[in-house]
């Protein structure tokens, strides 16, 4: 049974644990009401995250905490990862493959596997 992928969040509190810090800002947003009565308004959320030499506040806000505070921990990651693998993370499991391949067997097919992954 597949396992589903960990939240943005959950990825950042293996990596930084206590130290990422979330403030969640509850902010109330007008919602089209009608002409003569009491304007409706309702709750939105918008997050700031810092993290060790990094902090990023999400754009826009939210109807959920969660929601904010998962947008915040993924605009976290974009800068956090390398590029490449955010790019190209298949390369990088092809590439250690065939560092393994050519480690193990001495063989040229784990170093000529990996010029065919890097030139696609």
């Amino acid at each position: 049974m597949p396992t589903a992928a960990p939240t943005p969040k959950a990825v950042l509190h293996q990596r930084f644990g206590a130290k990422a810090r979330y403030t969640v800002e509850e902010m109330r947003e007008a919602v089209g009401g009608c002409p003569g009565l009491a304007p409706q308004t309702r709750s939105v959320y918008r997050c700031a995250l810092e993290l060790p030499g990094l902090s990023v506040t999400t754009p826009g806000t939210f109807v959920r905490k969660k929601d904010a505070e998962q947008a915040a921990a993924q605009i976290a990651l974009d800068k956090v990862r390398p590029r490449a693998v955010r790019r190209r993370p298949l390369l990088w499991r092809v590439t250690l493959s065939c560092l393994l391949l050519h480690v193990w067997f001495g063989t040229e097919f784990g170093v000529s596997s990996l010029l065919l992954a890097l030139k696609n």
